[in-house]
């Protein structure tokens, strides 16, 4: 069995949390990659993740 990876994300708003899991083939990891490269591997995909998953915006009123 390989490794995986559950990436979070989430505000305080009950319901707000997004969690999926992947393993290490489906990021394109290698399992016996050294702890390093691992790290820095996973924190790219980790970003990418989040801004493919969220979305933000504000808006100015005037009264």
């Amino acid at each position: 069995m390989g490794k995986t990876v559950t990436f979070l994300v989430s505000t305080n708003s009950e319901g707000s949390t997004l969690k999926e899991t992947f393993s290490f083939g489906e990021l394109g990891i290698e399992d016996d990659i050294d702890d390093n490269d691992e790290k820095k591997i996973i924190d790219a995909c980790f970003k990418d993740w989040v801004w493919n998953n969220i979305s933000y915006s504000y808006i100015i009123e005037k009264d």
